[in-house]
C-alpha cells in the first residue's frame, strides 16, 4: 500500500476521480476547492446506484480504481477490505489512520458509526452524509379527500388503504423495479415497525434463527400492505413512484430522506400539500445508510484523494453537508445552521437515539441482492415462500 505521496499528485495538475451515484454532495466540491484550489476533481456521478455499483466492481477487480468511490458504512464497505473472506490482508483499501486528525474524528462519529467505518482497530472510510431509511412521504389533499390524518399506526396504514381503494387510489406508490426499495418498506420499515431495532439488528447478525416467527408476521402484514399499492409498480423506478404521489395518483411513498430531493422543487409546497414523516411504529428509531468514501489500493492520485478525504471528514466539510435538506452531518460536532424542525429532529435522534444501519451495512452485499430479489418475487407471486426458501438457505452467511 502506498503511503500520503503516492501516485501521481493533483498539486501537478492531475486530476482527482471520485466515482459515486449522488453521494459526494456539490457542497462538498465547492469547500474542497475553496480549501484546495489547486485540486481538479472529476465527479463522475452515475445516476443508478445498481449499474454503478457492477461498473466500480467491475474497475476495482480490474485492478483500476478511482481515486475515491462512494459506498455504504458497514459490509458495503467491508467487503473490499476483507476481500479474502478472512482477514484484511488482501484488503483493497487503505487503511485511514494517518489522515490528519484521526483520533478527533473518531469521537466525533457515534459508535455505531465508528464501528461500521472499521476493521481490526483501523478505519478505512470516511463519512460524507447520513441518510434516513425509514421514512414515508405522503399528499396531504389525498389524505383529506377521504378524511384521513396522517398514519400514526399500522392499523391506520390498512384503514386508509381501504378508504381510498373504493377511490381507485393506491395508499402506497413504490418502485419495485428497484428491489430494494420494495425492501425499504417490508424490511427497514415494517419489520422494524413491528418488532423492534433489536429484532431487526439481532436476526440480521445471524444471532437468531432463520424460521424466527416474526418474520412470517412481517411478511404477511407486507402482502396486505401490497393489495393497496399501485399495480403497475413492477415496471416502475422509485422516483416514478414518488412522482405518483405529488401528481396525487397515490397517498403516500415510503423510502429513504433522499426522496425529498423531488418533493422540495421550486413551485412546490412541501409544507401543505407534501409532508415527509417517520414510517408508523418507528419515530424514535434512526435506520441509517452513511454514504463513505474510502482510498483504494492503486489509487492514481493518492495525495490528492487523502486532500479530498480529509475535507470531507472536516468540520468545514461537514457543515457544508448540514446545508442540505436531504441529509445531515455525520459528525456529532457540527454545529446546526437553524435547520427546519425535520432536520432537526434528525440530528437529535442521530444523537441519542436508536441507531441500526440499513441491510447494506449489516448483511454481505450478494445476501442483501439475494433478499432484495425474494422480496420482489413476494410481491410477484403474492405468498412467502421465496423469501422464507432465501433466508433457510443463506442465513448461515449472516455473521461470519
Amino acid at each position: 500500500m502506498g503511503g500520503c505521496d503516492g501516485g501521481r499528485d493533483s498539486a501537478n495538475g492531475a486530476p482527482i476521480e471520485v466515482f459515486s451515484w449522488g453521494g459526494l454532495q456539490q457542497n462538498l466540491i465547492v469547500e474542497h476547492e475553496r480549501r484546495h484550489p489547486q485540486d481538479r476533481i472529476i465527479h463522475a456521478n452515475a445516476q443508478l446506484s445498481a449499474t454503478a455499483r457492477k461498473t466500480l466492481s467491475e474497475r476495482m477487480l480490474a485492478g483500476d480504481p478511482p481515486d475515491s468511490f462512494q459506498v455504504n458504512a458497514g459490509q458495503d464497505l467491508l467487503q473490499w477490505v476483507v476481500f479474502n473472506k478472512l482477514d484484511a490482508r488482501d484488503s483493497r483499501l487503505q487503511a485511514l489512520d494517518a489522515l490528519p486528525g484521526m483520533q478527533d474524528l473518531k469521537d466525533a462519529w457515534p459508535p455505531p458509526l465508528r464501528d461500521a467505518l472499521s476493521h481490526g482497530g483501523h478505519v478505512y472510510a470516511v463519512p460524507a452524509n447520513v441518510h434516513r431509511i425509514n421514512e414515508m412521504f405522503f399528499n396531504s389533499e389525498v389524505l383529506r379527500d377521504v378524511q384521513a390524518e396522517p398514519p400514526r399506526r399500522l392499523e391506520d396504514l390498512l384503514v386508509i388503504g381501504e378508504a381510498l381503494q373504493r377511490k381507485g387510489i393506491p395508499l402506497l406508490a413504490i418502485g419495485a423495479k428497484d428491489p430494494w426499495a420494495l425492501s425499504v418498506l417490508v424490511i427497514e420499515s415494517l419489520l422494524i415497525s413491528q418488532h423492534g431495532p433489536d429484532f431487526y439488528e439481532s436476526y440480521f447478525t445471524g444471532k437468531l434463527s432463520a424460521d424466527d416467527p416474526r418474520i412470517s408476521q412481517t411478511l404477511t402484514m407486507a402482502l396486505r400492505l401490497l393489495e393497496y399499492a399501485n399495480p403497475d409498480r413492477a415496471s416502475m423506478h422509485w422516483e416514478q413512484a414518488a412522482e405518483m404521489v405529488l401528481d396525487g395518483r397515490a397517498a403516500m411513498t415510503v423510502m429513504g430522506d433522499w426522496a425529498r430531493t423531488l418533493f422540495d422543487t421550486p413551485g412546490v409546497n412541501v409544507a401543505q400539500r407534501y409532508r415527509e414523516m417517520t414510517f408508523p411504529g418507528t419515530e424514535s428509531v434512526f435506520v441509517f445508510a452513511c454514504n463513505v468514501f474510502p482510498l483504494p489500493v492503486g489509487a492514481k492520485n493518492e495525495a490528492g484523494a487523502r486532500r479530498l478525504l480529509g475535507t470531507i471528514a472536516s468540520l468545514e466539510g461537514q457543515a457544508s453537508v448540514g446545508q442540505s435538506r436531504t441529509s445531515i452531518p455525520a459528525r456529532l460536532d457540527v454545529e446546526a445552521d437553524a435547520p427546519d424542525p425535520l432536520q432537526a429532529h434528525k440530528r437529535t435522534l442521530w444523537r441519542t437515539g436508536r441507531l441500526v444501519m440499513a441491510q447494506s451495512g449489516l448483511v454481505p452485499p450478494q445476501f442483501a441482492n439475494d433478499l432484495n430479489d425474494a422480496v420482489v418475487a413476494l410481491d410477484e407471486e403474492h405468498r412467502q415462500s421465496p423469501v422464507v426458501h432465501m433466508l433457510r438457505a443463506r442465513y448461515v452467511l449472516l455473521g461470519h
